[in-house]
C-alpha cells in the first residue's frame, strides 16, 4: 500500500488492528484514539480482530490499571491507568481480542486480571498468527 491509496475495509476483508502503546483520553470520550478508530473501522461492518500488545495490554485489564510505585515510568510511559471498558465494548461488537501473553507479565498484570472473552497469544506465535489476516494496521 502507498501514501495516498485508499483502503476499503469491507466484510470480506480480515483484519487484525495492532495496538502497542496508551495514547491517553481522546474527544470521543474513550481512553486511546487508537480503540475508538477501532469501533469505526468495525462499525463498518468489517471482520476485525484487534492485537493489544507492549503496554497497551494494559488497557485489557478488569481495573484500572497504574503501575505500583517505585517502577519506571518507561513501562507505562507516564501515562494515567486504563480499564478495560472500551475494549469489552469491542468483544460485545463481536471483535475478537487477543493480547501478548509475555507483554501481561511483563507489566506485572496476571491473567485473572483482565476482562473475560480474551485469546493470549505468545510471541513465538506471531508470525502464524499474523500471517491469517488479509490486512494489518498497527495504530
Amino acid at each position: 500500500v502507498d501514501a495516498g491509496d485508499r483502503i476499503e475495509f469491507g466484510q470480506q476483508t480480515k483484519i487484525v488492528c495492532v495496538i502497542e502503546s496508551k495514547r491517553g483520553f481522546c474527544a470521543r470520550g474513550m481512553d486511546d484514539p487508537s480503540v475508538g478508530l477501532a469501533h469505526a473501522i468495525k462499525d463498518k461492518g468489517s471482520d476485525l480482530h484487534l492485537l493489544l500488545r507492549g503496554e497497551a495490554v494494559a488497557y485489557a485489564a478488569r481495573e484500572a490499571y497504574a503501575p505500583e510505585p517505585g517502577l519506571s515510568d518507561s513501562r507505562t510511559g507516564g501515562r494515567p491507568g486504563h480499564h478495560g471498558s472500551d475494549v469489552a465494548d469491542l468483544i460485545w461488537k463481536g471483535v475478537k481480542i487477543f493480547v501478548i501473553r509475555e507483554d501481561l507479565i511483563d507489566l506485572g498484570l496476571a491473567e485473572e486480571s483482565i476482562i473475560g472473552g480474551l485469546t493470549f497469544v505468545s510471541c513465538a506465535e506471531l508470525p502464524d498468527f499474523l500471517a491469517r489476516f488479509d490486512r494489518v494496521c498497527c495504530l
